[in-house]
């Protein structure tokens, strides 16, 4: 039953030794991935990694991963093709008592959903038809300018013919 699970869940995963070498994946992660299982058979996971995170971001992740025994987050990654993909990652770690044995990675593509959403957030703030930006986006803005002329103890003035946009 386990490997029927492991075959048929829509979520990549992918299983390696504590020396983070790949041990196995299943088929969600080829079609993920874009590479066929003996392409990452005994490779480091990090052959997918995108240049968008710095060594500071990997390094926080295994800090965390080593600590608690499991992380989770969002990662970019890339494809065999060399696009780029958002994923929704669990990572675990399998231990034998104290001795870690094997780290299991569940991913999941989220880059659509991503999309949607940066789609929906540039709706809300620019005009539909123009595609420049609109008023909320304005007194998004001029909240962040008030906000940052506190903080530096500066002024801030506005200059507007129309009624005003910002009460403070």
């Amino acid at each position: 039953m386990s490997a029927s699970v492991f075959e048929s869940t829509s979520e990549g995963i992918i299983i390696t030794g504590a020396n983070n070498r790949t041990l196995s994946v299943n088929k969600a992660l080829e079609g993920l991935t874009g590479y066929r299982a003996d392409e990452i058979v005994g490779k480091n996971p990090k052959m997918f990694a995108s240049k968008r995170h710095p060594d500071s971001f990997y390094r926080k992740m295994w800090e965390t991963l080593h600590a608690i025994g499991h992380w989770q987050g969002e990662i970019w990654n890339r494809k065999k093709t060399g696009e780029e993909y958002l994923v929704r990652t669990y990572i675990s770690t399998v231990k034998t008592g104290a001795n870690v044995t094997n780290y299991i990675g569940l991913l999941t593509d989220i880059t659509e959903a991503n999309q949607v959403m940066e789609k929906m957030e540039h709706m809300a703030h620019h005009d539909f038809l123009t595609g420049l930006p609109n008023r909320s986006l304005l007194e998004d803005r001029l909240r962040q300018a008030a906000a940052r002329a506190a903080r530096n103890k500066s002024r801030l003035a506005v200059i507007s013919e129309d009624r005003p946009i910002l009460h403070q």
